[in-house]
Parts: C-alpha cells; sequence; structure tokens
C-alpha cells in the first residue's frame, strides 16, 4: 500500500541496482495499484538491462495487427510509464522503435504523448484548456 508507493517514488528518482528483483517481482505480483506499478516501470527504466526492455515490451505490446504491426496494449497508468520509459531510454532499439511508431501515430493522444521524447505522461491528462474554453480557437479569441 502505503509505504509501497513511497518507497516506489524514492526508487522512481534514483533506482538502486539491488532494488531490480524486488520490484519486478512486485510488479509481476499485481499487487500493487495501477499508479504505483507506473513508479515502478520508471524506477525500472533507467537500469537499462536486456530483461527491463523485454518487461517494457511486454508491457505495451497486445501482439500485431493483421497487415502485421505493433497492437498496442489497452491503456493505462502502467502502458503509459512503459512507452515512455521506451521512449527515454530505448528509443534506437528496433523492437522499442516498433512500439514507438505505433504509440505515435495513435489515435489516442495520451498514448501518442506518451511515445513524445522529454514529455512524461500523467496517469490522467487533465483536459487541455482549450478543449475547456470550448474548443480549438478559444484560446486565440481571449476565453
Amino acid at each position: 500500500g502505503r509505504v509501497a508507493h513511497m518507497a516506489l517514488t524514492a526508487a522512481s528518482e534514483s533506482c538502486p541496482r539491488g532494488a531490480v528483483p524486488l520490484i519486478t517481482a512486485r510488479l509481476a505480483s499485481k499487487d500493487l495499484s495501477p499508479d504505483s506499478r507506473a513508479l515502478g516501470i520508471r524506477a525500472l527504466a533507467s537500469m537499462r538491462t536486456p530483461d527491463v526492455l523485454e518487461m517494457l515490451l511486454r508491457m505495451t505490446t497486445a501482439g500485431k495487427t493483421f497487415f502485421g504491426r505493433q497492437r498496442l496494449a489497452p491503456k493505462s497508468p502502467e502502458m503509459l510509464a512503459a512507452i515512455a520509459a521506451l521512449c527515454a531510454f530505448w528509443p534506437s532499439n528496433e523492437k522499442a522503435l516498433a512500439v514507438l511508431t505505433a504509440a505515435g501515430t495513435h489515435a489516442d493522444p495520451g498514448i501518442r504523448l506518451a511515445a513524445t521524447p522529454g514529455v512524461r505522461p500523467r496517469a490522467k491528462a487533465p483536459t487541455p484548456p482549450s478543449a475547456a474554453a470550448g474548443g480549438r480557437g478559444a484560446m486565440r479569441r481571449g476565453r
């Protein structure tokens, strides 16, 4: 619960190598909230090991489309964190690039945002100011 969330928050900023097996086990057990799982993913992502890469690929993919392109997993805080991790730490890896290409052209703006370099997606994105103010041109009209 709360203690695990606090530990993952600290680890997401600077993850000691010795914590990797523990965090990996917690992520595999699925006993964490989606937001805590996203923190765990962020913590592990900076390790840049083949095992972490494979875990991120599993969390972001759901097979291939009829046309052979990568099918993304359903959107979740964990999936967004994993896509952002692939973007930050494995942008030139062939397998990661297939996921990032699919995410970068996805219809969902939150998924596209996760695949944008330098952007850290939020689990629950707020409504953009232009949409809240009445559409695309509302900001220019001074609303």
